[in-house]
C-alpha cells in the first residue's frame, strides 16, 4: 500500500519510462540477496520477497494508465486486452517455472530466475518504452 501511494505521488514527476526502469532494476536487488543468502529463513523470504513485490507492484499499478496513454483510442481496448492476456500467461507460467527450477536446482535459483526476468524487463523498457511525461495524449497516440 505504501509503495502504491509513493508511486501515485511521484510517477508523474519522474516519468513512466524512468519509473519502470528504476523499479525493474531495483526489485531484483532483494531477490538476488535471497538467492545469495539461500532463502534459509522464513523472515528473510517474507522481508526480501515482500520488498521486491512492493517495488514491482508499482509498475503493475500504473500499467493500465500507461497503456491508455500510448494506444490511440481506436486500439486501446485491443492493446490493454493483449497486455492483460500476457499477464495471465505469465501468471500461469510462473508456478510451472517455480516448480521446475526449485525441484532441479533449489529455492535460491527461483529468486535468481525472477531477478533475471526483471532485469530483462528493464532492458526492454529502456530500449522500447515510450516516455509520456510532459506530453499530451494527442501527441502520444494520434
Amino acid at each position: 500500500m505504501i509503495a502504491a501511494v509513493i508511486c501515485a505521488l511521484l510517477i508523474d514527476k519522474v516519468g513512466r519510462k524512468r519509473w519502470y526502469t528504476g523499479a525493474l532494476l531495483l526489485a531484483p536487488v532483494p531477490l538476488l540477496a535471497l538467492a545469495w543468502l539461500g532463502a534459509t529463513s522464513p523472515i528473510q523470504v517474507l522481508v526480501l520477497a515482500g520488498l521486491a513485490y512492493a517495488i514491482v507492484q508499482t509498475v503493475t499499478f500504473s500499467l493500465y494508465l500507461y497503456s491508455a496513454e500510448i494506444y490511440p483510442t481506436r486500439l486501446r481496448a485491443l492493446g490493454t486486452g493483449t497486455g492483460s492476456a500476457w499477464l495471465r500467461l505469465g501468471s500461469s507460467a510462473g508456478p510451472i517455472l517455480v516448480g521446475t527450477v526449485m525441484s532441479s536446482m533449489g529455492i535460491q535459483y527461483v529468486f535468481a530466475s525472477f531477478a533475471a526476468i526483471l532485469i530483462v524487463g528493464a532492458i526492454i523498457t529502456v530500449l522500447f518504452a515510450v516516455e509520456t511525461k510532459d506530453r499530451v495524449l494527442e501527441e502520444l497516440s494520434p
